[in-house]
């Protein structure tokens, strides 16, 4: 039997990459029992993030959409997001459901008609309410944050609020910018009133990409000051 629908899934990521297995496992359960067919694809934009990477994404997705006409399109985090914007010609009114994005709900701004999802973004001065309530001699945060495409926007989306509130009565920082080993030591040096807010650091200033429990539980062996993590799964590090 020929599926009644087709959709195609553009995720940000690597196949083997955890987030986007639960995504996948997520994706397929959904549609249990439903006549829909679902092609996975993967950008791998974790690893690779050069200009020319992308463009050749680029037209690597217009020869796809030229010879397939998808009932949707689903996406996954950041970078899946620009591609389709990108490809808006090519897509023209097929629905776009997008997920993961890190981006301020106000800055969701492409050139696609029928786009809804769900946004990700972290309420920054939250979390630092929650850090004071646990540490109410915190004087600086500092941000765990690589400059990685989708960290970039995540970035633009904090910077936001703090730019609107100022409310929290700590210094915010932010570790960026540096290999994975300087960010560990950098940490290790952190004294009584620092308290570090890991948000999201796979590449590190060399292009090398390391998950997040290898590196997490790198800092904590060094770490003399409260860690905190921005999403649940950080946890099972601990």
């Amino acid at each position: 039997m020929i599926a009644s629908s087709q959709v195609l899934a553009i995720h940000s990521y690597h196949p083997d990459f955890f987030w986007t297995q639960s995504l996948v496992e997520g994706i397929e359960s959904g549609i249990k029992g439903h006549e829909i067919t679902v092609e996975h694809t993967y950008l791998d934009s974790k690893r690779v993030q050069s200009d020319g990477y992308f463009e050749n994404l680029k037209s690597l997705y217009q020869a796809r959409l030229a010879d397939h006409d998808y009932d949707a399109i689903l996406t996954t985090d950041n970078a899946a997001m620009w591609l389709v914007g990108e490809l808006a010609d090519e897509i023209g009114d097929t629905p776009v459901i997008f997920s993961g994005l890190n981006t301020a709900t106000s800055k969701i701004d492409y050139a696609v008609p029928r786009l809804t999802g769900v946004n990700e973004a972290i309420d920054i001065w939250d979390n630092i309410g929650l850090i004071k309530q646990a540490n109410p001699d915190a004087e600086r945060v500092w941000i765990v944050l690589d400059d990685s495409f989708s960290s970039r926007q995540y970035w633009t989306a904090i910077e936001s609020q703090l730019a609107s509130d100022t409310q929290g009565g700590v210094e915010i920082k932010r570790f960026h910018g540096l290999l994975f080993d300087e960010l560990v030591e950098q940490i290790a040096q952190l004294d009584a009133g620092d308290v570090v807010l890991f948000v999201s650091y796979f590449k590190d200033a060399s292009g090398t990409f390391m998950e997040h429990s290898d590196l997490l539980t790198a800092i904590q062996s060094k770490a003399n000051v409260p860690i905190y993590g921005a999403s649940s799964f950080m946890l099972l590090t601990a």
